[in-house]
């Protein structure tokens, strides 16, 4: 880091004095919330302490609440095995034709080659970009439907899917560009 940059995180709360207007030569001990440079960063003596812990908090772990909510895994943990991305409005229940061309077209919808169907045990994260309409679709509905299209094309084991540790990270973005439905796929290592 150059020596004129400023750093943000992380914060902490510090102990402050200020000069007393109302005596001379005293002081008044406060509580701040302080950057990792030791700027202040809260403006008022009057905020509670609890609510200066809350910030501290907050502000801190913003980068990994970022990362989780925006369904991007966190590489420390868990191995990124690949990203699969399905064209078209995300429905719970694709028609046979669709599950058709999705079987042609497979090699092409993921990131890297795959060996397939994929046994390990995983973390699946499916993020569903779709356009805002009448018709809407539970989140349930859009993960089964979407499971079950990815064991009937081979891509998850038709017998058994208790590879499938969990879905946490999943949710529907509404979107005014093309509609796709998008799966992270991480393996779990436990």
């Amino acid at each position: 880091m150059e020596s004129g940059e400023n750093k943000l995180l992380p914060v902490v709360i510090s102990s402050k004095r200020r000069a007393d207007s109302t005596r001379v030569g005293g002081l008044i001990a406060y509580k701040a919330l302080c950057a990792y440079d030791n700027k202040i960063i809260t403006t008022s003596e009057d905020v509670p302490g609890e609510w200066l812990t809350y910030m501290k908090d907050a502000l801190n772990n913003y980068p990994v609440t970022r990362i989780l909510s925006d369904g991007t895994p966190d590489v420390n943990k868990y191995e990124l095995l690949n990203v699969i991305t399905i064209p078209g409005e995300p429905l719970p229940n694709r028609p046979e034709t669709l599950l058709k061309n999705l079987r042609r077209t497979k090699s092409s919808l993921f990131v890297k080659k795959a060996k397939l169907p994929i046994t390990q045990r995983i973390w699946v994260s499916c993020l569903f970009y779709m356009r805002q309409s009448k018709e809407q679709y539970s989140l349930h509905e859009l993960i089964s439907g979407t499971i079950e299209d990815m064991i009937s094309i081979g891509v998850f084991p038709d017998v058994d899917i208790s590879n499938i540790f969990c879905v946490d990270g999943s949710k529907i973005l509404y979107t005014e560009k093309e509609s796709c439905t998008k799966l992270c796929i991480r393996g779990i290592n436990r």
